[in-house]
């Protein structure tokens, strides 16, 4: 879809890939069918998240019970799990960008990916919604996109990253004729 305005970064103009309706929605069928293995890894919750909110998968897999606000419908975006020393990952206070510390709406469509993370929640020494307890240590982003391309491998779907649920979801919000500025306010973006 066409922009109602021009970005001001000076950053090089690079092409995003995002799902197309129909992608989109293959995709979260065959996802929400997918059986889960005992000693699996379920990233479900976190891919739909993003699709229904936008947010970046370390400010998702950063959420404590505490930033998730339902009576407000608001998400508390204040911190990201990052690449660490070493490729350790490391929870960091703040986020990719000065504009990424934010409140993110909850939509009727994400309230019940929310909703289920909340009464999935198990104790952990970072109260983490999500948090990997086999291995008592963080989720990473490429964890998740790891899990995701083997799937979307096996199920013969495109797949650019998991960030491709991120553009998926900006890319519906232009389609929708949602005001620019509005839209990289929720984004966590700087222009």
């Amino acid at each position: 879809p066409q922009l109602n305005t021009v970005p001001i970064s000076k950053k090089e103009t690079k092409t995003v890939t995002a799902y197309t309706r129909e992608e989109e929605i293959e995709f979260f069928n065959l996802l929400d069918n997918k059986k889960i293995r005992k000693n699996e890894n379920d990233y479900r919750l976190q891919l739909h998240i993003s699709a229904c909110t936008g947010m970046r998968m370390g400010e998702i897999n950063a959420l404590t019970v505490e930033s998730v606000d339902l009576d407000k419908k608001i998400v508390h975006v204040t911190r990201t799990i990052s690449r660490g020393e070493n490729y350790t990952p490391t929870l960091k206070e703040g986020t990719k960008t000065k504009k990424g510390k934010r409140d993110v709406p909850i939509t009727q469509t994400s309230l019940p990916y929310f909703q289920e993370a909340l009464n999935n929640y198990k104790e952990n020494k970072e109260h983490l919604l999500f948090f990997n307890h086999k291995n008592d240590t963080y989720i990473t982003t490429q964890q998740v996109n790891d899990w995701t391309r083997r799937f979307c491998e096996k199920n013969g779907i495109r797949f650019d990253g998991v960030h491709m649920l991120r553009h998926t979801f900006a890319t519906n919000c232009a389609r929708n004729k949602m005001p620019i500025t509005i839209l990289a306010e929720i984004l966590g973006h700087e222009d």
